[in-house]
């Protein structure tokens, strides 16, 4: 497969088997990978859904949980994505908030993560990942689900948990570690996404 620099798959296809390399000590494969889609974002200047999941997912193995939070979302939004949202691209997006929502939750205590951890994973659910050919997409989604359980959240609706987890997320750009120039939430509508559960 030839590697195109300023294409935004291309971009995924390198960080991806940079981060799948066993030669680079996995703290520097991760920080590459990261390096890689900042810099080339101002170049493809993305429409790609892939693109921004697979750099949150980067973000957050840095620890970069605010920041990854946001990128995943930029996933689920209307003005990215030359294709409809597929129910798979927005399980794994649910499934990867779920997992980083319940993490700055064990880091910080905020009301808001538990239940955004609950939300996302409410959602994922919600779009039948065991039909998905990736069983840790449902595993991902039920152990947050449980873990926000255990904290004494409720089911809700639909809509209710878009509308939480859409909250938690611009929470989520307000503090996030490093300042890009992205979509930022007054900029994003979720009509898509909206869609899936109607």
């Amino acid at each position: 497969m030839k590697y195109e620099p300023n294409n935004e798959r291309g971009v995924v296809t390198l960080t991806n088997l940079l981060r799948s390399s066993k030669e680079i000590p996995e703290d520097e494969r991760y920080e590459e990978s990261a390096e890689i889609f900042r810099e080339k974002f101002n170049v493809v200047k993305s429409t790609d859904r892939v693109f921004y999941s697979e750099w949150g997912t980067v973000e957050g193995l840095l620890g970069n949980r605010n920041l990854s939070i946001w990128l995943v979302m930029l996933s689920l939004v209307d003005k990215i994505g030359r294709k409809q949202l597929s129910r798979h691209s927005a399980r794994t997006s649910f499934a990867n908030l779920a997992k980083s929502f319940y993490e700055l939750y064990e880091s910080f205590h905020v009301d808001m993560y538990i239940r955004a951890t609950h939300a996302s994973a409410l959602l994922g659910l919600k779009l039948n990942p065991r039909n998905d050919r990736d069983e840790s997409n449902y595993n991902n989604l039920q152990r947050n689900l449980q873990f926000s359980k255990a904290q004494g959240i409720k089911d809700m609706k639909s809509n209710v948990a878009l509308s939480i987890v859409i909250d938690a997320a611009a929470k989520a750009w307000g503090e996030r570690e490093i300042d890009l120039e992205l979509l930022r939430p007054e900029d994003v509508t979720y009509n898509e996404v909206e869609r899936l559960f109607t």
